[in-house]
């Protein structure tokens, strides 16, 4: 980079002399005038000679950044690095206004907004990367992930597959549509691409734990044990196999082996929440409701912006009977994450045993449009445990014969 400065170039001249005219009688008549203006023309000269001479401004120099690309980016990173979403999307926004081909700064933007979970943004810095390198499978797979959380499915699935074209020994980019398949409620296509990967990869234990959440989600403890149970002989470290398993045996009635599983990853990783989270889940499902609170209440100090925990921790208040808290932490869930389906169902059936039909029947609404069918029966089967409990309710009744409807039509469908 170098500056250029404009120089002026001032060129004196020296005018031709010119012959003297000889003078007529008419002009040796109007002499007298002439010398009576040399005094007069004498004085103007002195005083413009007088006057200060304005100097001639130097052409500006053109502005350079005070800090360069490269640097701004370092700086972006380390913000990056140092959980600092704000000021890193902020420092990296302003190396691409300053090269709109800075690719690194697009794709520190799209992970910084991804963390920070403003997805909106994430798809139009890393839209922005692809652009300008589509042959890249990494920032491919990047735009598929960043899609997928704004439910554009269909064009993640396109984003993974070009990702996979370029790169065919990634067998994790057919993982990932497998991921968008799940994401879309589609478990039938999710299991199939997670098949095909395992097929082209079996020592791989990322899939096998792909596997085992798909099993979690249909509620399939016993297949889902041995899914992570797999993943785990593969690679004995594996945390999230290990939360897997620890919440399959919990669905599987085996607390003590869960709780064991679970307060051994918060021993080895005490600031993170997902032990804490994997302990609520086994206490709850001992339907130690307490227990469960505290330790979803230890998961949110360290994480507070996850839905899924204040959703989770609204269920272990409503086991408790702290409705007007379940009904907070359930709000407080969905106002992170408004798709969550199953909060909206938990939060209908909280509003139902308080026999607010009204205010219960605009979340089963919501929720039901969201909702797959096994998450509609799940519901169901809760709101016919609650009806047992709390007989005679009429807002109960309401919300089973409107979620049944639902059932009916799903199945329509």
């Amino acid at each position: 980079m170098f500056s250029a400065l404009l120089l002026s170039l001032l060129i004196n001249g020296t005018p031709l002399p010119h012959a003297l005219p000889i003078e007529s009688p008419q002009a040796q008549k109007e002499t007298p005038k002439k010398k009576n203006e040399e005094p007069k023309k004498k004085a103007e000269d002195k005083k413009k000679a007088e006057e200060p001479k304005k100097k001639e401004e130097p052409p500006a120099k053109p502005t350079e950044p005070l800090v360069s690309v490269d640097e701004l980016n370092k700086k972006g990173y380390a913000f990056l690095g140092q959980g600092k979403l704000k000021e890193a999307i902020d420092t990296l926004k302003l190396a691409t206004k300053q090269d709109p081909k800075n690719i690194q700064g697009f794709m520190g933007i799209g992970m910084a907004c991804m963390q920070a979970k403003r997805y909106p943004e994430a798809v139009e810095a890393l839209e922005a990367a692809v652009a300008l390198n589509p042959n890249s499978s990494d920032i491919q797979n990047n735009y598929g992930l960043a899609l997928i959380e704004v439910e554009k499915y269909s064009e993640a699935r396109m984003a993974f597959e070009r990702a996979y074209t370029i790169t065919p020994t990634n067998v994790m980019y057919r993982v990932a549509i497998g991921e968008s398949y799940r994401r879309e409620k589609n478990t039938l296509r999710a299991r199939e691409e997670y098949e095909k990967a395992l097929g082209e990869a079996v020592d791989n234990p990322a899939i096998y734990n792909a596997l085992g959440n798909l099993a979690l989600g249909d509620n399939n403890n016993a297949e889902a044990f041995k899914w992570f149970d797999a993943a785990i002989r593969l690679r004995p470290d594996d945390i999230e196999a290990q939360l897997g398993k620890s919440g399959a045996l919990s669905g599987l009635e085996k607390f003590d082996e869960a709780l064991e599983i679970a307060r051994s990853v918060t021993a080895k990783l005490p600031n993170v929440p997902f032990g804490y989270n994997a302990l609520a889940s086994a206490y709850e499902a001992k339907k130690e409701h307490l227990l469960a609170i505290e330790q979803y209440q230890k998961a949110l100090q360290i994480d507070p912006s996850d839905g899924y925990t204040w959703g989770n921790l609204g269920w272990s208040q409503y086991g408790a009977e702290q409705y007007d808290e379940a009904v907070k932490s359930s709000q407080k869930a969905l106002s992170i994450d408004p798709k969550l389906a199953y909060v909206r169902h938990n939060l209908g059936l909280i509003l139902a045993v308080q026999d607010k039909w009204s205010e219960a029947r605009k979340e089963y609404e919501a929720a039901v449009k969201v909702s797959a069918l096994s998450e509609v029966r799940s519901a169901i089967k809760d709101l016919k445990e609650a009806n047992k409990k709390h007989s005679g309710i009429k807002a109960i009744g309401d919300a089973l014969n409107f979620l049944q409807n639902a059932e009916r039509k799903l199945q329509g469908t």
